[in-house]
């Protein structure tokens, strides 16, 4: 696989979810094991056409997840400037641009 589509980044993002949330062994999984399960959860997933190694996930979620970290911190940025009278909207359309 040498890119992922947003569908295949949707499903890790969900298989990452579940395995994470795992009440029984999910806090429990460290390293291999934990992106393996995840690896295997994503495989299982109708989007995802073929096998992704387990490095592929891991390093994929890494780089997925330093986006969404960015995109959070512009959100926060946004929230603290504008003034609560502002409706959600009103902060979202600048967003945008500040990013």
């Amino acid at each position: 696989m040498t890119e992922w589509n947003p569908e295949e980044t949707l499903a890790l993002r969900h298989a990452w979810k579940s395995v994470s949330n795992d009440a029984i062994t999910g806090r429990d999984r460290k390293g291999p094991t934990f992106w393996g399960s995840v690896a295997e959860l994503l495989s299982k997933n109708e989007s995802v056409k073929e096998e992704i190694s387990t490095d592929k996930v891991k390093s994929n979620f890494s780089r997925v997840s330093k986006s969404l970290s960015k995109f959070c911190g512009c959100v926060a940025a946004m929230e603290r400037k504008y003034t609560s009278v502002e409706t959600p909207e009103d902060k979202v359309d600048p967003l945008n641009a500040f990013c």
